[in-house]
């Protein structure tokens, strides 16, 4: 299993130094304007919001040909997975203290179940 949870590669993040010598991180931000043609979604991943994270991973899933389902969705997390029902494709997003926030923090990237899609009818976004 690929359970990934806030283990970004260093190449793929842009560090800033403060006046105190302190590394700042910065993650990638989703821009609704180009990625939602086709998103790639990744750990640490920043959203503006919680209703931008939902129609994001609809739209990746149908861009990948499966289902996802919400099976958790709160003020604190946000879990999606795959209808298959072996499968182990999962994505949990979660808020930023004091911000609105969102961002993906765990990510299973294995998808092992068929990836046909069945009478799916999601709006169109974008």
């Amino acid at each position: 299993m690929n359970l990934t949870i806030l283990d970004v590669p260093s190449d793929d993040l842009r560090s800033v130094h403060s006046d105190s010598d302190e590394e700042v991180v910065t993650y990638p931000e989703f821009n609704g304007k180009v990625d939602m043609v086709d998103p790639v979604l990744d750990v640490g991943l920043k959203f503006r919001s919680k209703k931008e994270v939902k129609p994001v991973v609809k739209n990746f899933s149908i861009h990948n040909r499966f289902e996802v389902i919400f099976s958790y969705n709160d003020k604190n997390i946000l879990e999606g997975h795959c209808k298959g029902k072996k499968c182990l494709w999962r994505i949990w997003a979660s808020p930023l203290e004091g911000d609105s926030s969102w961002q993906i923090i765990s990510f299973e990237w294995n998808h092992n179940c068929s990836r046909a899609l069945k009478n799916i009818v999601y709006p169109v976004v974008g």
